[in-house]
């Protein structure tokens, strides 16, 4: 890892959307606590999609359980490919076995650690509107804001997570869907913000793979 000398007050963090590429978010946020606990002080804000709210809400309110996460990760991903039909698989509830993990790694306090430091993104089913959600009364309702950001129609199931007296899901992918957030940024422009992608990146201020034509361990940061 490179690592950027001096320090940046305040710096916001995000993480990309990416399915079960959300490995690569818990390798991330775990390099942060054995390496960056410095600059993971100077974080103001964290910010993510479908797995990497997931990350970013652990990396928050529970860093000591990142490994945890890790194990839960892996087995479910085993047991998903195990299904017949994976998990679409009838009788098999995907979404349940995510709400699981989330309430043995989530602190009974969980919610008011991420009041107004967790912007996790989310799409109203019927308006098709995205919404940044960084409000939580209760761990109930942020466990429920991750569920529907981490939501896929079909893939995860064929109704939608119900928050607030309306259905939402997985949010939608604009112009800046590589970044696995919406198109307008929740942190303010004159601000650093680090986006965490598991994917090769062109763009300014973010963690992603090195690209090799062979198999290569590592990550490269490039900020602004």
């Amino acid at each position: 890892m490179r690592v950027i000398k001096g320090r940046m007050k305040p710096i916001n963090l995000s993480f990309a959307a990416c399915g079960f590429l959300g490995i690569y978010h818990l390798g991330a946020a775990s390099a942060f606590c054995k390496h960056g606990k410095r600059l993971l002080k100077d974080v103001q804000a964290f910010a993510g999609a479908s797995a990497g709210s997931l990350v970013a809400s652990v990396l928050l309110t529970a860093p000591e359980k990142i490994e945890d996460c890790n194990r839960f990760t892996y087995q479910l991903a085993e047991e998903t490919r195990k299904q017949s039909f994976g998990a679409v698989t009838p009788g098999y509830d995907f979404m349940a076995r995510l709400r699981s993990g989330m309430e043995s790694i989530l602190p009974p306090h969980a919610h008011e650690l991420a009041q107004d430091r967790l912007y996790v993104s989310i799409t109203n089913t019927r308006t098709r509107q995205n919404y940044l959600v960084s409000r939580f009364p209760s761990r109930e309702d942020l466990i429920k804001v991750l569920l529907a950001s981490s939501f896929v129609p079909i893939y995860a199931g064929l109704r939608p997570v119900e928050y607030q007296g309306q259905v939402k899901h997985r949010f939608c992918f604009t112009h800046t869907s590589e970044v696995g957030l919406p198109s307008e940024d929740p942190f303010n422009l004159d601000k650093k913000s680090l986006r965490e992608v598991p994917l090769f990146s062109h763009l300014e201020s973010r963690l992603w793979p090195i690209r090799s034509n062979k198999y290569t361990q590592g990550i490269f940061l490039k900020s602004a």
